[in-house]
């Protein structure tokens, strides 16, 4: 190469896949056998950011989540924590309910959907790395019921 410089550092491009998702999610240890209950009054949200991602058993909890209406705004496009819900006609906002009007479609029928959503959540389940991660958007958690150990 006539510009080719060897007094200059060296520069790579570096190919990162980050598209394998799924099959890092299979690769992970799945709550199979072994279930322990554990009292929620052991945990509390110090403990649960302490424990490490990669350890050999994992916990699931049973909390309450409060989404603050500060960080709305930047979690408005992909809010965290989807909850299964059915929708209904009161759910829809007014562009929808133009669109729905627009094309003609019927309304009257609820459809139970996977949701992500903006709103606190009751008696939530989580794995400790969904609590971990919702902590780092700063959302709050507390404590609810029952502690399962995997």
């Amino acid at each position: 190469m006539p510009n080719f410089d060897s007094s200059n550092p060296s520069k790579y491009i570096m190919d990162y896949d980050a598209n394998n998702l799924y099959g890092w999610a299979m690769s992970q240890a799945l709550p199979l056998e072994n279930f322990q209950w554990e009292s929620p009054e052991l945990w509390d949200e110090e403990r649960i950011l302490q424990i490490p991602d990669e350890r050999e058993t994992g916990f699931i909890f049973e909390v309450d989540l409060e989404y603050p209406k500060e960080i709305h705004d930047t979690h408005n496009c992909l809010p965290v924590a989807a909850e299964k819900l059915k929708t209904d006609k009161s759910m829809l906002s007014p562009y929808q309910l133009n669109l729905v009007d627009k094309l003609g479609y019927k309304t009257t029928e609820s459809i139970t959907k996977l949701m992500p959503n903006l709103n606190n959540k009751t008696k939530y389940v989580a794995h400790f790395r969904n609590l971990k991660l919702y902590k780092e958007f700063r959302i709050k958690n507390y404590m609810r019921a029952c502690c399962t150990q995997f």
